[in-house]
């Protein structure tokens, strides 16, 4: 992949794509794991990644480290999210129906 830099990976929708890949791989080679939880793991990595190489060099005070754990929430469920609705929408399945 060549246009996938750190750069790229620095932003929101790189980490996404980067936890998405990095989960499917991963998951069948750590079934005890729960998905979810390695998504959660990358995401913080990726975003601490992020943090220490990218922009300041450093995570100083409780308030840049509460904001890298809940961005990595919040992408976590955005690649989690997005590999489940692919599935369902995938061939064979003829409606779209959230399971609750």
């Amino acid at each position: 992949m060549d246009n996938f830099s750190l750069e790229i990976l620095g932003t929101t929708a790189g980490c996404v794509l980067f936890v998405e890949v990095v989960t499917q791989l991963l998951k069948e080679k750590l079934k005890k794991c729960p998905t979810q939880f390695l998504s959660y793991i990358l995401s913080a990595g990726c975003l601490i990644f992020k943090t220490l190489v990218l922009e300041s060099g450093t995570i100083d005070g409780w308030r840049e480290w509460s904001m890298v754990l809940a961005n990595a929430v919040f992408i976590s469920l955005a690649s989690n999210g997005g590999y489940s609705l692919i599935q369902r929408m995938s061939p064979g399945e003829e409606t779209y129906i959230p399971k609750h």
